[in-house]
């Protein structure tokens, strides 16, 4: 035997290890990935919904980048998607400002504690439009002409829809009893019913255009019945997660102007508990695949990585998806110095 030879194996291991170390640092931490969970759960709203879609398209991606088992799990809708990750029997969920809001600040329903868990890792770009949505040949140009009339909306602790319809209720000097509240269905469902006039209206978020609503406009001409700008002002004191939109005329058959609404901004969130470096590469895995995102949806075509990142920011950071939007510059100063407010008024220092 050489002489040499265990020399010669002792610096073949450590060659070999040397190399597996740096090619795990290289990956941003991937080194301790031994303490990762086994698999991932993104809970997502019902199947159909356009933020299901966006929900999907990144376990996809975090799946296929970090190779750990991702499932996309349909909740009831945002709100119990976001009570799945609260009480730990998810990891990730897409869902809106809204639910960011309450879940940030222990707002009913969610319980004590949930500051301190509900993390984000984008927050803007898809946008959850509402429609309030008529027949394009029915008499009703504002919210005020639904009075009496049949209106799909009630969706019960679901604050999204429900606070919203009777926040725009209220704008105009109205409440729950000046329509005939009917429960909301599914986009289809009430696509349907509105067809065959078996509801007058009918409320709900969507991506704009949403394809359900466009699906029904080229047999029954639909519009969406506009806020007015004092309308709208109204409605966000009472819902602070909202944002105004105009969705254009044209934007579906029958719709002949452009209407303001209400937008509410969506996107991923974890739990803060999940290991820094693992979320660290969640970050990297969307940033590195934002093609493969675009594809998904055709709501999606000009998202950005930037404008995923950047808000509005309505519950801190993840620690390590700030850490990998910092070194790639992707986090603006407006958003820092949001996300830096939220954990000092919290209490909390990451």
């Amino acid at each position: 035997m050489d002489k040499h030879f265990w020399t010669k194996v002792g610096l073949g291991i450590l060659v070999v290890s040397l190399t597996v170390a740096f090619s795990m640092l290289n990956m941003g931490g991937v080194a301790s990935a031994k303490q990762w969970p086994k698999s991932l759960t993104l809970t997502t709203p019902p199947a159909g919904a356009t933020l299901s879609v966006y929900g999907m398209g990144i376990a996809k991606i975090v799946e296929g980048a970090l190779k750990i088992p991702t499932g996309p799990e349909n909740a009831k809708g945002s709100f119990p998607a976001a009570m799945l990750l609260v009480k730990g029997d998810a990891q990730l969920a897409a869902i809106t400002a809204c639910e960011k809001i309450y879940g940030f600040y222990d707002r009913s329903p969610f319980p004590k504690g949930s500051s301190k868990i509900l993390r984000g890792i984008t927050f803007g770009e898809y946008k959850a439009v509402g429609h309030w949505i008529v027949r394009a040949k029915s008499d009703f140009q504002s919210i005020p002409d639904l009075k009496g009339k049949r209106v799909m909306c009630v969706r019960p602790r679901q604050a999204l829809y429900q606070d919203n319809w009777k926040a725009t209720l209220a704008a105009y000097g109205m409440t729950e009893k000046d329509i005939v509240a009917k429960p909301a269905l599914g986009q289809r469902d009430a696509c349907a019913a509105l067809k065959e006039r078996r509801t007058d209206a009918f409320f709900h978020h969507s991506a704009a255009p949403g394809p359900a609503f466009m699906e029904l406009a080229l047999t029954t001409p639909i519009r969406i019945v506009p806020l007015t700008d004092a309308g709208y002002k109204k409605v966000k004191e009472k819902c602070p997660w909202v944002s105004p939109i105009v969705v254009p005329a044209g934007t579906y058959k029958g719709q002949s102007k452009d209407a303001l609404q209400t937008a509410t901004f969506s996107g991923i969130v974890t739990r803060n508990d999940l290991p820094d470096d693992l979320v660290y590469n969640i970050a990297k895995a969307i940033h590195e695949n934002m093609d493969q995102l675009r594809s998904v949806h055709k709501a999606f075509t000009k998202w950005t990585m930037k404008g995923l990142v950047n808000g509005p920011v309505t519950c801190p950071y993840h620690a390590g998806a700030l850490k990998y939007y910092k070194e790639k510059g992707l986090v603006t100063p407006e958003s820092l110095k949001t996300h830096e407010a939220l954990l000092a008024k919290s209490g909390q220092s990451r």
